[in-house]
């Protein structure tokens, strides 16, 4: 009977704060200094960024039936994300933003009462210029319920309550308010344009001729995620052909090609073929550095050491170098494929596999195999010269 009638309460409850949920902060009813209204949106690039290790927080929710995850850091950047455009003209994740005039760091804790069908969200925000000089910190809690423990809606709503909170602070400040009123110089931007790897390394020849895909899908093939889908390809001679996976091209509207520098350019598909999974891209450059394919099909022997170059899980990971050995050559579905330990991960697939002693290409990168460690596949030279040779390109 309890139960029951906290569930009544419950209820009544819920439909109120949905409602209230679903109000966006409305900067323009905000009060201002009267020396000097702030304008707003503010012409600022502002970037969110949450600690190492929480850009990917899930939270498990379930019963003895049955286990729900649900995504803390999407709610956090989507939420955050809207709230804060208005107060700043561009704002994205932490690595979507070139040369940002604001970070906005956030770190998080959240949590559901599967009893009660409450969910909380107590949020902490550090709002600094881009070079890391503080402008405010912030601190709000937001909450939610639902009838269900696997409510997404409800987990945003929680984190839309606390930023909600944490903006109208932010705007109420009068010390952050002035600081926002002066504007930037480019003593508070920090400068984020290709970045310069530490160490040296004994690959570079080979990870210059390496390329990051990055796939633009029609919105009826697109994914919710923050990451566009991207793949791994090569350029095969100094005319700006590259070549990658037909897998990871097929679904594309657009298809922009991303260098180890950062340069990105608009690629086309002049070449495909779907039963060997192979594909062919072009770029406008008449000087691409290439890798060398070994015009020997499977002239090496099983052990010998061999290294993947590609742009493994996610992007910003891009030219990954993985060590391994040729494990054995296989058929799979039919199609010869090389066997190996390398690590290949979501990402990889289109890059190429290099003997490491000729530093010749002698596979491409395809998959990897979910269900067990240290099991990957390449596909062989074989069906790549044919490919290449079916299509007249010089290589």
């Amino acid at each position: 009977m309890l139960r029951l009638l906290a569930w009544i309460i419950y209820i009544l409850i819920l439909t109120q704060i949905l409602g209230c949920a679903s109000i966006p902060i409305d900067v323009s009813e905000k009060q201002f200094d009267p020396k000097g209204e702030l304008t707003l949106p503010i012409d600022a690039r502002a970037e969110i960024v949450v600690p190492i290790g929480a850009g990917d927080k899930k939270i498990f929710v379930g019963n003895a039936y049955r286990v729900w995850v649900l995504d803390d850091s999407t709610a956090i950047k989507n939420e955050g994300k809207k709230l804060f455009e208005k107060i700043f003209k561009h704002v994205e994740s932490k690595g979507k933003i070139h040369d940002p005039h604001i970070s906005i760091k956030v770190k998080s804790d959240s949590s559901i009462d599967t009893y009660w069908g409450k969910y909380t969200a107590n949020v902490d925000v550090d709002i600094l210029y881009g070079n890391g000089d503080k402008i405010g910190s912030y601190s709000a809690s937001g909450s939610a319920l639902s009838m269900h423990i696997n409510d997404q809606n409800a987990l945003d709503n929680s984190y839309k309550k606390a930023f909600i909170e944490i903006i109208e602070a932010l705007i109420k400040d009068p010390d952050a308010n002035g600081k926002l009123r002066a504007g930037f110089d480019e003593s508070h931007i920090r400068v984020t344009d290709k970045t310069q790897l530490a160490l040296n390394s004994q690959f570079s020849g080979l990870t210059q001729a390496v390329v990051t895909i990055i796939i633009t899908m029609d919105e009826k093939n697109s994914s919710s995620t923050d990451d566009k889908p991207h793949g791994s390809g090569f350029f095969i001679n100094s005319n700006g052909h590259i070549l990658t996976n037909n897998h990871v091209v097929q679904d594309a509207s657009s298809i922009t090609v991303k260098s180890i520098d950062g340069t990105e350019y608009e690629a086309d598909v002049v070449a495909s073929d779907e039963w060997t999974d192979l594909a062919l891209l072009k770029i406008n450059t008449d000087n691409s550095s290439y890798l060398q394919i070994d015009r020997q099909s499977l002239d090496y022997l099983i052990g010998e050491e061999v290294i993947a170059i590609g742009s493994p899980i996610r992007s910003g990971f891009e030219h990954s170098i993985s060590k391994g050995i040729i494990s054995s050559i296989r058929l799979l579905d039919g199609v010869p494929v090389i066997q190996t330990d390398a690590a290949l991960n979501p990402g990889s697939s289109g890059g190429p596999l290099i003997h490491l002693k000729s530093k010749k290409v002698i596979g491409m990168n395809t998959l990897g195999y979910l269900r067990a460690e240290g099991m990957g596949f390449a596909l062989t030279l074989k069906n790549i010269h044919e490919f290449l040779e079916n299509n007249k390109i010089d290589y």
